[in-house]
């Protein structure tokens, strides 16, 4: 909560009226005895509790928190536990901090945000109770980093009185939505973001001299540009956020922006250096010093913010272009590991997760399974509806948006074993809730509490995942613990695919790529893990090769020296292994070397003349089985239509492709020609003579 200027909507009378239809029978009561509660489910075995409603002299706040407390408890967004057990000391305290300083005040939004989140702290600490608290985050902070991964959090009565606040500020608020300074992504037609816990659009924090300019400005991105998605949004606002909280602290007398300069920028980048990551005056959740990334983000979204209000001529916009304000040296550069762009789960680590699944929560056992097998974005899978499971008659397809991209009801082939985890998860999920409860129809909703019916968040999955892997001991290949990332599993999907053969122009179909670039990246991976994969078969003797003699037979050679006396780089050929795979073999020619067979098309030209660069390996096997059927079968037909000249020239090919078949099969070693018939003629001597000096 922080300081606001805001004129505030009161209570009407209608309120009042719908508060009295909820709060009758044991609502109505002054003591709520837990072991009576209505939406108790089970025998209650540990001490009894019991909410005391007279310790409320404000007969106002106490029909506020009960009614509250009431809508709450019904709805399954708090649990009896919570209320009584975890939060009960709170209410009671609550009730007293009323009485004693706002004894006459007829509803809690008459206290201003920043002055009752003030006042609440300095009460709580005069009784010598936590107003902060400690929580591990493995999503925040990396085990095998230099940092013990705790972070500090506002107390459980100080959350809990904060959104106590923010309910009534929006049950009393009945402007239109986009006129508030809390925005319900429900009221807007979102489909909840899951890649975040947050359902609100918050300006509370924005000065309010410049808050009606960002509501506009997100209106407008959102619904009219349709450039950012919803949870871009909150983090651009958050960044925004630091930058109009320095501003009003540099410059309380503006109201625009019309005057900012350079200087203004230079300045902010200290501020943004010297001050935490949370802010300079919310809750420092985030009380570490600005990482480059950070400082980045926020020069980013403001870059576009500056940009965007001056193209659209706003009055409040800076009279200085953006470009003269912020330099592209601003941005603090960072050491970028390209793998990161490319990490997926390999499959040791994923084997691992499956050996260990027994100890991950069952709930989310069946969102990595559909993450694995989907190639959806994590919240893409979060947000897939009960009817996502499509049969035809290929089979089985899962079917949902992507988000990201806009594109509306994507399929994908899924496996028959996965479409029963989505079938059991479907009716687990129409079993718990009704349609009320579920009001989007999500096939992955969370079960209780405040986020009851809402799509179980991201971060949820990945956390989980970290936890898993420091309790099973999941190391990655520095002997660090493994960092799962959501994002992995999709680089996971697309990997696999193409390391099994898959067209990448089909790929990036499958994934809705929306550039082939953004799936070329899996092509590099699948070259880098070919050769790797080269490498480790190479050292164990597991390529048996074949190259064909001059008079077309068989002859053993080992593919080093094949390729050294033919004048060719093997580190070249392996790191380009797959560019030189042909339908019937390998072309261990230099690229730059003249191909004597190039035009000859009829039939495979290198087999035909015995090329000295083309050998074979037994992964060609199943293709000269199918080619040799082939062929046996032409020549039955052409036998029985007298096409005795069709006969003789495919009889010549058949036993060409019998012989290579037969060596592949019978060999065990590697096979070539005789160093005379290796050697490079003098053209293509002197061409490598010249490459070899530029």
């Amino acid at each position: 909560m922080t300081k606001s200027n805001r004129i505030f909507i009161g209570p009407q009378e209608h309120h009042y009226l719908e508060m009295e239809k909820i709060l009758t029978g044991y609502w109505a009561t002054n003591h709520w005895d837990v072991r009576e509660c209505p939406t108790l489910t089970k025998e209650w075995k540990r001490y009894g509790r019991t909410l005391y409603w007279e310790r409320y002299e404000n007969g106002f706040i106490r029909t506020e928190m009960k009614y509250y407390l009431t809508q709450k408890l019904l709805l399954g967004q708090l649990s009896v536990h919570t209320v009584f057990e975890f939060a009960g000391y709170a209410i009671h305290k609550f009730g007293d901090f009323i009485n004693t300083y706002f004894p006459h005040i007829k509803s809690i939004i008459d206290i201003p945000e920043f002055k009752l989140e003030t006042m609440w702290r300095t009460y709580l600490q005069s009784l010598n109770l936590q107003t902060t608290s400690t929580k591990k985050s493995w999503d925040r902070v990396k085990q095998n980093e230099n940092r013990d991964g705790y972070y500090t959090r506002p107390s459980g009565p100080m959350a809990f009185i904060s959104k106590f606040y923010d309910f009534y500020l929006d049950f009393y608020d009945e402007r239109d939505e986009f006129e508030k300074d809390i925005w319900d992504g429900r009221k807007l037609g979102f489909t909840l973001t899951v890649s975040k816990v947050e359902d609100k659009i918050k300006f509370t924090r924005i000065p309010f001299q410049f808050r009606d300019l960002m509501k506009r400005y997100v209106k407008l991105r959102l619904f009219s540009q349709k450039s950012n998605t919803y949870s871009t949004t909150l983090e651009n606002l958050a960044k925004m956020e630091r930058f109009l909280e320095f501003i009003n602290i540099s410059h309380p007398e503006w109201r625009d922006l019309r005057k900012l300069s350079r200087n203004d920028i230079e300045i902010y980048l200290q501020y943004l250096r010297e001050t935490p990551m949370g802010g300079a005056t919310r809750n420092k959740t985030l009380q570490g010093p600005s990482s480059n990334n950070h400082i980045i983000k926020c020069m980013n979204s403001l870059n576009v913010f500056i940009d965007n209000i001056q193209r659209y001529d706003w009055l409040e916009a800076p009279t200085v272009p953006a470009h003269k304000l912020i330099f592209s040296e601003d941005r603090p550069k960072l050491d970028k590991n390209v793998n990161d762009e490319i990490n997926h789960i390999p499959d040791h680590i994923w084997d691992q997760v499956i050996n260990h699944i027994d100890q991950f929560p069952e709930k989310y056992v069946p969102i990595i399974l559909v993450m694995e097998a989907s190639g959806f974005r994590s919240c893409d899978v979060l947000s897939l509806k009960l009817d996502c499971l499509l049969e035809t008659d290929n089979g089985w397809w899962l079917v949902g948006d992507q988000q990201k991209v806009r594109y509306k009801d994507h399929k994908v082939p899924i496996s028959e074993e996965i479409a029963h985890i989505v079938t059991a998860q479907k009716e687990l999920v129409e079993n718990s809730f009704t349609e009320k409860e579920n009001p989007l129809s999500l096939l992955f909703p969370v079960f209780k509490g405040p986020r009851k019916g809402y799509p179980v968040a991201a971060q949820t999955i990945s956390k989980n995942l970290n936890v898993l892997a420091q309790k099973c001991n999941i190391l990655d290949g520095n002997n660090h613990f493994y960092w799962f990332k959501n994002h992995a599993f999709r680089h996971r999907y697309g990997v696999t695919l193409i390391n099994n053969g898959m067209d990448i122009t089909i790929l990036q179909k499958l994934m809705v790529h929306t550039s082939p670039e953004m799936t070329a990246v899996y092509a590099k991976l699948l070259s880098e893990t070919k050769r790797r994969a080269w490498e480790e078969a190479r050292a164990n003797g597991a390529f048996p090769s074949i190259k064909l003699s001059q008079d077309g037979n068989i002859v053993p050679a080992t593919l080093d020296e094949q390729a050294i006396e033919n004048g060719i780089e093997l580190e070249w050929i392996r790191h380009n292994f797959d560019s030189m795979r042909l339908d019937h073999g390998f072309c261990i020619k230099s690229p730059k070397a003249h191909c004597d067979f190039l035009k000859q098309t009829i039939e495979p030209p290198c087999i035909k003349n015995n090329c000295k660069s083309f050998h074979v390996d037994h992964t060609f096997i199943t293709y000269y089985e199918e080619q040799i059927s082939k062929m046996e079968n032409d020549i039955e037909i052409y036998k029985k239509t007298n096409r005795t000249r069709s006969v003789e020239l495919t009889q010549v090919k058949l036993d060409r492709y019998s012989g290579i078949l037969q060596g592949l099969r019978n060999t065990t070693g590697i096979f070539g020609l005789e160093k005379s018939r290796r050697e490079f003629t003098g053209i293509e001597r002197e061409m490598r003579y010249e490459d070899g000096k530029q």
